[in-house]
Order: structure tokens, then sequence, then C-alpha cells
């Protein structure tokens, strides 16, 4: 499991990247060991009034499946990956939103 979060995600925002779970000031996962992904999920603290939030999960700098939609009425989104991670891979997680309230909501992102 990997895990990615942003406090307070702002209303807008274009391809922030998440911090990694466990460090401060880290935002890309360097694998240690092979691993595999078949499933990454985003989920707000609260569901979201206006706007929406895009995340996107990327291997070595490039993007990966289609991104997660977050919008009004949910505050959850999944998609399936086929994502097999070798030793010195890096994993990164962004995050865009537009017109995104409440804006005290916290972003987690899970690879499972």
């Amino acid at each position: 499991m990997l895990l990615f979060f942003q406090k307070a995600v702002p209303a807008s925002q274009s391809a922030v990247p998440l911090s990694v779970a466990g460090y401060t000031s880290e935002n890309i996962s360097y694998a240690d060991d092979p691993a595999y992904y078949s499933r990454a999920e985003a989920i707000l603290t609260a569901v979201p009034t206006a706007g929406t939030l895009t995340v996107s999960v990327y291997k070595n700098g490039l993007a990966l499946a289609n991104p997660m939609t977050i919008s009004p009425g949910t505050h959850r989104a999944s998609v399936s990956l086929d994502l097999p991670i070798n030793r010195g891979d890096r994993v990164q997680v962004m995050a865009t939103s537009g017109g995104l309230a409440p804006t005290t909501e916290d972003l987690l992102v899970i690879l499972t």
C-alpha cells in the first residue's frame, strides 16, 4: 500500500503533487523493492458542494490510466491500475481542482 495526501485542498490548483504519507517534504515515492498496484482510490474528508477535483497517478513522470474525478455529491473516486513497480521507479500523484468548495477538505490517495 502506498499513501499520498494533501491538506486543505484549495478551490483552484493545477497539477499539484501530493505528499507521500510519512515524509514531510517528499512528493515522489522511490521504490526500494518491486511492487504491484491494481487500484487507486481518492478520498476527500467531506463531500464537496461545488467544483471538481481531478487526481492522476504517475510512474516515472508519465500519467497512468484515466484520472479520478470527484464532483459534488460524492467524496470518493477510484480507478483500476496495472502498475508494476521495479526498484528505483518513481510514483507520484497530482491533483487539479477547479471551483472546489469547501476548501477545508483534505485529500487522501491510496494505491493498493
